[in-house]
């Protein structure tokens, strides 16, 4: 099998396995523990039209050290920007939780194309994510990373309604939720619920697409 990643030290990356299994295992720890979303910016980043938009945000939260550390290791190992802290979090017990998470568009966007490939419960929301982070870099692009003039409120807007849905699915509280009768039987079948969200999707792309090359055309 093709290695996905290649390095000029290849005894090196044996010892450590860092190839496509290693990427795997990221990947599952994502679909099971971490949390792919957009949420508000600072408010010094508001522009002059007093938009305060959003940016990226990637989390994993677990109280085992062990699988921290794997991913401080393949983060280290690619030179893929993280940040990592703790925190308690009461359930029976008292327990040190472990938040490894990265934020910004250009980091986001590292991390999420080398994990989408391999991404199964998470990978809608790691597309939605991509193409917010697409569209925000060709805004800044146009208007030389200034104030973000290019930009439309109502699409951070809709890009954050996509993910919220997304994330809802796994919430007890959201309107999104899935119903507690529901029970997955094939793949094929519970691929289905992907399907309008992933049309939506690809509607606001062409939308947003549409924006760019008007304002290209001024």
């Amino acid at each position: 099998m093709e290695k996905l990643i290649k390095l000029d030290n290849q005894q090196e990356k044996e010892n450590l396995h860092f190839n496509n299994q290693m990427i795997g295992w990221v990947a599952g720890f994502t679909d099971g523990e971490g949390h792919i979303s957009l949420t508000k910016e600072s408010q010094d980043k508001r522009n002059k039209r007093g938009f305060l938009p959003y940016r990226p945000l990637i989390i994993w939260a677990n109280v085992n050290p062990i699988n921290i550390a794997r991913l401080i290791e393949f983060a280290n190992y690619l030179n893929l920007p993280h940040y990592v802290m703790f925190s308690y979090k009461k359930k029976d017990i008292w327990a040190r939780c472990f938040r490894f998470q990265i934020f910004g568009l250009k980091r986001c966007k590292k991390w999420l194309e080398i994990l989408k490939p391999y991404l199964v419960g998470k990978k809608i929301q790691a597309e939605i994510v991509l193409s917010f982070i697409d569209y925000r870099l060709k805004v800044y692009e146009l208007d030389h990373g200034h104030h973000l003039e290019v930009s439309k409120p109502e699409f951070d807007e809709e890009f954050k309604n996509l993910i919220d849905e997304a994330n809802g699915w796994f919430r007890n509280n959201s309107k999104f939720s899935i119903p507690r009768e529901y029970r997955p039987t094939t793949v094929e079948e519970t691929v289905k619920m992907y399907s309008e969200l992933k049309r939506k999707l690809e509607s606001l792309q062409e939308t947003v697409d549409r924006h760019l090359k008007r304002w290209l055309q001024k």
